[in-house]
């Protein structure tokens, strides 16, 4: 007797330590295969197709089922039911989170006037997903089509303010939206063709294309991008592309002022929808010597479509006066690619040598500087290796200090 109550004892037991593991797994009475749950961090369920283990091809149909959680996307472009997408759509958890954020709060107290009403939907956008909730690996999205070749290539380019990636039909409602999007000058296709890795005719590289995304979203003029493929209708095999950009808006004024001092400065960061970024600013102070000062700069981030950010700066001011001259190229993480830069810098005057020096010097500092860096990057092969790629970098340091005549 004793010894029955002691396999009893320990059965309990174990079933409370193994019990989650073992009823994992639950057989499907119908057709007598397993269904599996996949569970995501945000406590949504989605429940997989039943597989066939012993089916040699089992492996791939668990990959195949487990991204079935990806939803088609864009409601403005109508893709085909076998469309899948890469940003997941927030959960009613995320929604309850926006709805309750103070700056939602702020925006719904202020609906009852005109002025505050216009003004809070140009600068809050409410009922956005956060980045981290549209966090589904773009280059799983684009594994799908992986080595299908591309076909047409289409741009589709939304307003700066009211519009969402999620749904390309929205439009602006706020009075300050709709007259902000007439302002502002869309960039040329031409441009945007420019930014592409790839061609048509090529074939899809999902690493690459992942890559592209974050190329042209980090461009200076581009709010966000998102790159939709979908099967071509009429040749087997190829995909069609649509490139859906939402462009930044261009125009801005900043400025301060104080009992002694005054500045401004105006930017332009899509000069006549080419991509060119000009800015330019003055400033006045009374208990300097040389009251009025100024700068301006123009930069070009993408110089003849190879990716490579030039520019020009001249400042003529109570703390410094000169030039620099700039061009510099960053990796492409995906291909075999080269990196570098030049900077020129002409100083005639510089009274406090950093730009957050508050100690002005006795004697203002003449000066060139020359800085010239490249680099080569080396593709490790084996895949397998856990070296990783190699990057072959070296640089020159150059200055002259001159006297003041």
């Amino acid at each position: 007797m004793r010894s029955i109550k002691l396999h009893i004892f320990f059965a309990a037991i174990l079933l409370l330590v193994c019990g989650q593991p073992l009823f994992a797994s639950i057989l499907d009475a119908n057709n007598g295969a397993f269904t599996n749950t996949f569970i995501n961090f945000e406590g949504e369920h989605f429940i997989s197709p039943s597989v066939d283990f012993d089916s040699k091809d089992s492996l791939m149909a668990l990959y195949e089922v487990s991204i079935e959680y990806i939803r088609p996307r864009y409601k403005g472009i109508k893709p085909p039911d076998i469309f899948i997408d890469t940003i997941r759509k927030p959960t009613e958890s995320s929604i309850d989170i926006l709805r309750k954020s103070p700056l939602s709060t702020l925006k719904s107290k202020g609906e009852n006037n005109f002025i505050t009403r216009n003004l809070f939907s140009l600068i809050i956008k409410d009922g956005q997903p956060f980045k981290g909730q549209m966090a589904v690996n773009s280059s799983l999205y684009f594994a799908l089509f992986a080595g299908k070749r591309i076909g047409n290539i289409r741009f589709k380019q939304l307003d700066a303010f009211g519009t969402s990636l999620q749904d390309t039909m929205k439009q602006a409602s706020a009075w300050f939206e709709r007259t902000a999007n007439v302002l502002h000058v869309k960039t040329s296709e031409r441009k945007l063709r420019m930014q592409l890795l790839f061609n048509a005719g090529e074939k899809v590289n999902p690493q690459l294309m992942a890559e592209n995304e974050k190329v042209i979203r980090d461009l200076p003029y581009i709010q966000d991008v998102a790159i939709v493929l979908s099967p071509s209708p009429k040749v087997k095999d190829e995909v069609d592309i649509m490139v859906i950009v939402i462009g930044k808006f261009e125009y801005g004024i900043s400025g301060s002022l104080s009992t002694n001092s005054t500045s401004v400065n105006v930017n332009d960061k899509n000069m006549f929808g080419i991509g060119h970024q000009f800015s330019a600013s003055m400033e006045f102070n009374k208990t300097e010597k040389q009251h009025f000062g100024g700068s301006f700069n123009y930069e070009i981030s993408d110089l003849g479509g190879r990716f490579i950010r030039t520019g020009l700066t001249y400042t003529n001011t109570y703390r410094k006066t000169g030039w620099n001259a700039y061009l510099d190229k960053q990796f492409i993480a995906s291909k075999v690619d080269w990196a570098g830069g030049v900077s020129l810098e002409r100083v005639i005057s510089d009274y406090y040598l950093t730009p957050y020096a508050y100690t002005r010097l006795d004697t203002a500092a003449s000066y060139f500087n020359a800085d010239i860096w490249y680099g080569r990057k080396l593709i490790n092969p084996n895949i397998y290796s856990s070296l990783g790629n190699m990057i072959i970098a070296g640089r020159y340091l150059h200055q002259d200090y001159f006297n003041l005549t």
